[in-house]
Order: structure tokens, then C-alpha cells, then sequence
């Protein structure tokens, strides 16, 4: 059935990005949550593009596992692994907002924001399912409207934070020390 085969290839894809996940920056969210405590909101940005340096990681993943794929004569996932690997970063990059107003303990601004993201990307992608059955351009749908909300909800809590310009010294180490030890832990609880 070609309806059921669509479906098994977006949940692949979706199921490749989680996979690639592990390789994301997992420990500078609470690194920021540190820093914004001790007064670091610059941290905020610097963040945002630690995040993307280090999303290249994914962007390779993503690229080796495309080159795989395509080779073998999946265009389908192969494209689709491209969209993740390019998108991706940048929407974990971009949540990192959340951190940030945990930490300032504006938990009413940060739910209004995450029920409009979800409000925006359930209707963009109900409207794109409706519009077309390919299931190429419903990951692109998926991933462009996460990002784009993400990065508008990103710009639209710096533009209406009053954050100083200090950045925390000690926030990329604790990141990368972090995301070390939630890696392994994952990587145990796997086996």
C-alpha cells in the first residue's frame, strides 16, 4: 500500500533526526540555566551559536547517512536525512529560549510560546497534508515549520529580554562536560 509506505518513511526520517539527536549539544541547555542564574544573559546568545557549531556534527551525520542512502537508490531518505541534518541544528539552537526563561522563572511567557509553536506548526502541517501526499515534502514541511517557528520565537524572547551583554567563561566547558555524560548515559541505558 503506498499511503502505508509514506507513513513508515516520514516515522524513518523522524526516527533517524531522534537517532542523530544524540550527537546535539545536550548539555548546553543546562549550562545556560546556570549561567542566566549567575547573571550571564548574554549567554543566551552565545549559546544559540555554540549550538550551531557544534549542529555541524549532525549536518556531517546527516550527510554520510544521505551519501548511504543515495548510493543505495533511497532518494527519499536521503533527501530527507539532508533536511535534517540542515534543519535540525538550528531548531535545537533556537530552543534554547527555554532554558533561558526557566531560569528567569517566566513560566506563563514560556507556555504562551510554546502553545503558539505548537498551534503553528499543527496547522501549517495540517494544511501541507492536505495540499500534498509526498512524503519529501511533508519532512520539509515538518522541519521548515519548526524552524522558522523556533527562530521567530528565538528573535521574539531576545528582542523582548533585556539581556546584558555578560556571557559565562565557564559555559561552553560544563556544556561539553555535560553533554559527555548524558551521551554515555544514554549510550548505557542502550545496552
Amino acid at each position: 500500500k503506498p499511503a502505508t509506505r509514506r507513513v513508515r518513511s516520514i516515522k524513518y526520517i523522524i526516527s533517524l533526526a531522534g537517532i542523530l539527536s544524540v550527537l546535539s549539544f545536550s548539555g548546553l541547555s543546562t549550562a545556560l540555566v546556570r549561567a542566566v542564574a549567575r547573571g550571564y544573559d548574554g549567554s543566551l546568545i552565545r549559546a544559540f551559536w555554540l549550538n550551531i557549531q557544534w549542529g555541524v556534527i549532525i549536518t556531517i551525520a546527516a550527510g554520510i547517512g544521505a551519501t548511504y542512502y543515495y548510493l543505495n537508490g533511497n532518494n527519499l531518505l536521503a533527501l530527507g536525512l539532508l533536511v535534517v541534518g540542515l534543519l535540525s541544528p538550528k531548531i535545537d539552537s533556537a530552543e534554547h529560549y527555554d532554558s533561558f526563561l526557566i531560569r528567569k522563572k517566566n513560566f506563563r511567557f514560556m507556555a504562551t510560546l510554546k502553545m503558539t509553536r505548537s498551534v503553528i506548526t499543527s496547522l501549517g502541517m495540517f494544511t501541507a497534508i492536505l495540499l500534498t501526499k509526498d512524503p519529501l515534502l511533508l519532512i520539509i514541511s515538518y522541519f521548515t515549520l519548526h524552524t522558522f517557528t523556533t527562530l521567530g520565537l528565538f528573535l521574539y524572547v531576545r528582542a523582548k529580554s533585556q539581556l546584558n551583554k555578560s556571557v559565562d567563561p565557564e559555559m561552553g566547558h560544563l556544556a561539553k562536560h555535560t553533554s559527555i555524560m548524558n551521551s554515555l548515559a544514554i549510550f548505557s541505558n542502550s545496552i
